[in-house]
């Protein structure tokens, strides 16, 4: 199992956008999504995203 820490001090869309882009990149490249823990504090939008290799 791999993770990806995702932050963003901006703006939800640029969090959105960014996530986005992550996901895009497991499924360009067989990854497997496993889950997606997101949490908001001060204005800091942080994504934890688990995932692995297609086996």
């Amino acid at each position: 199992m791999r993770v990806k820490t995702i932050t963003c001090y901006t703006s939800a869309k640029v969090f959105d956008d960014k996530i986005n882009d992550f996901l895009v990149y497991l499924e360009r490249n067989n990854f497997d999504l496993i889950n997606i823990d997101y949490q908001y504090h001060f204005c800091t939008f942080t994504a934890l995203i688990s995932y692995q290799d297609k086996n």
